[in-house]
């Protein structure tokens, strides 16, 4: 199972333009009205459920046929709850649970009954096996999913905990959507934060990708306890819509209602399950993607969600290949783009050019302050050496005069003139050995400086453990456990590079807490609200909050901004 990190992606996606994941856009006007998820893109053609009838349309939106009516005959469908393919077939299936399957050509083939009275959604296994999702409107339902073909239940699988009848209902699109990619079908749940793959062979599923999602994860609880659903849910957590896989990734969709922004946010996420990355993208098309139909999607901007400008493009479902997303406005306009071989290399290059422009300020600095050690540290080193010299002369003249005065007292006749040089060789060992004194307490105090530059010199090496991990917060933010060690790490490297920031701090703003020490450090050094985020596994709104608190014990007014208060201390 793949685990996919959205805790930051779904409130801050990146601006991409379509053209640069997309070969092309296609924008298909139709003249009747159809059901929006009641569409197939399959190789050369378009499906689509309308009010009357199943219809069969070329590429450019031109009608080719009906392919079955709605109707009470046998070879007629009542209403649409999902409309699949498989093979070259078309299978549709009522709100009673009668599939009936169709060619193209239109020609009807045959009929298959649920077992059960009422479901969801349903999704093809293969041409004569399905498989039922029952939502659990009202909280007490047993079965959850079903897996069945004529005359015949496969497996059934329970919902394994009751809840209380929900205080309003609301039916949520694409809950329990299935979705055929080339390879397999796979289902995702509202309020579940797992995407399953079902199996055809054991008639089962099993957990494929993981959505991690930290205090924004899904809870099956909302439902019922939420007065209005409908307007409220997405404040908690995002509305995920599954699209499918393309190559080596999987995508989908998130829209997040965030009150720190005080908007909706619609994200485009991809993940690579080769580089175990996910990118978060809101897709923008230019008016070239658009050509001479820019007027039409600028005129159905009423069809467009809140937030949502005439130029987003936001996919709601993706071709069974896995080459095509598709985008709706209103209920006639389908805009297609058609996804490049790899559509994810143009987004790989920012996050090494993230590396090189992040790095290469820091090596540049580490470069000149290992420079300017060492200059000092050899400064040091030659003082060093020059008193050590000097010292070394002075014993050599010391021990000259102490043997030579020895002899004269040793001496038998006193003369005025040795009585003389007697007392100028007391007087000149007593001034050497004062010189002496003062040598020796120069030499401690260099040693000492020499012992510091050392000791700054190692705390600035690239080795560095709590250098690495400044590097790493920086370049490439991920969650990492700050405790004692990499709290010291931390203001140690932040005091070295931006002149005792940490300490000063600290001394000057005795009330901040050892939390509020390492967000400023981080701040300090240029992190974001959403780096921050990341850093310590909270949301931005919670850093938001984090950074008030700190203002206030600093003693800031509310208009000051905190990070331009920082990068000036």
């Amino acid at each position: 199972m793949h685990t996919i990190d959205i805790r930051s992606g779904c409130i801050y996606p990146q601006a991409i333009p379509l053209s640069s994941i997309t070969d092309s856009v296609e924008i298909i006007h139709f003249s009747d009205p159809f059901y929006r998820d009641k569409v197939l893109l399959l190789d050369s053609v378009i499906v689509v459920e309308s009010k009357k009838s199943c219809q069969l349309f070329d590429r450019k939106g031109k009608f080719i046929k009906e392919i079955a009516r709605k109707g009470n005959a046998p070879d007629e469908y009542p209403n649409c709850l999902a409309l699949n393919e498989w093979n070259g077939n078309i299978y549709i299936t009522d709100h009673n649970g009668v599939t009936k399957v169709y060619t193209l050509d239109g020609q009807f083939l045959e009929t298959f009954l649920c077992p059960i009275d009422f479901l969801s959604t349903i999704g093809v296994l293969n041409e004569k096996e399905f498989v039922g999702y029952r939502i659990n409107y009202k909280g007490n339902e047993k079965d959850r999913m079903i897996f069945y073909g004529k005359d015949t239940i496969f497996n059934r699988l329970s919902y394994q905990k009751e809840y209380t009848e929900p205080k309003n209902y609301f039916f949520f699109r694409k809950d329990g959507h299935f979705v055929r990619t080339p390879h397999s079908l796979l289902m995702k749940e509202l309020l579940n934060d797992t995407i399953y793959q079902v199996s055809s062979a054991t008639h089962n599923i099993e957990p494929a990708y993981l959505l991690e999602l930290d205090s924004l994860r899904g809870d099956e609880s909302l439902r019922y306890s939420l007065e209005n659903p409908e307007f409220e849910l997405f404040r908690y957590t995002p509305y995920i819509m599954l699209l499918g896989e393309h190559n080596s990734t999987c995508w989908f969709t998130t829209v997040y209602s965030s009150y720190e922004q005080q908007k909706q946010i619609y994200a485009t996420h991809c993940y690579d399950r080769k580089t175990k990355k996910v990118y978060s993208m809101e897709l923008k098309m230019s008016l070239k993607d658009m050509g001479k139909d820019s007027q039409l999607l600028y005129d159905s901007t009423q069809y467009t969600p809140p937030s949502v400008n005439w130029d987003n493009f936001f996919p709601e479902q993706m071709s069974t290949d896995g080459r095509y997303l598709m985008s709706y406005r209103g209920n006639d306009i389908l805009v297609i783009a058609r996804l490049k071989k790899n559509p994810i290399a143009i987004l790989q290059p920012d996050t090494n050019l993230r590396w090189h422009t992040v790095l290469l300020p820091l090596i540049i600095l580490l470069i000149l302050a290992s420079t300017y050690f060492y200059f000092r540290h050899k400064k040091i080193r030659q003082a060093l050496k020059q008193i050590k010299k000097q010292l070394s002369s002075n014993e050599e003249i010391l021990k000259h005069y102490h043997i030579e005065l020895e002899k004269m007292r040793k001496s038998s006749t006193e003369t005025t003139a040795s009585i003389q040089k007697s007392a100028e060789l007391e007087q000149q060992i007593y001034l050497l050995e004062i010189q002496n004194e003062e040598l020796k307490q120069h030499l401690a105090v260099r040693e000492q400086k020499k012992q510091k530059t050392e000791t700054e010199r190692t705390h600035l090496s690239v080795s560095d453990e709590g250098y690495n991990l400044f590097i790493k917060l920086k370049a490439e933010p991920s969650y990492v456990f700050i405790g004692e060690k990499e709290h010291e790490h931390l203001c140690r490297i932040t005091d070295k590079l931006y002149r005792q920031f940490a300490t000063r701090l600290q001394t000057t703003y005795q009330e901040l807490t050892k939390h509020d020490i390492e967000t400023c450090c981080l701040l300090k050094a240029g992190l974001t609200n959403q780096e921050l985020s990341i850093i310590f596994n909270n949301t931005p709104a919670a850093i938001t909050k984090s950074k008030n608190r700190i203002k206030k014990r600093i003693g800031l007014n509310g208009d000051t901004n905190l990070d331009s208060f920082l990068q000036e201390f």
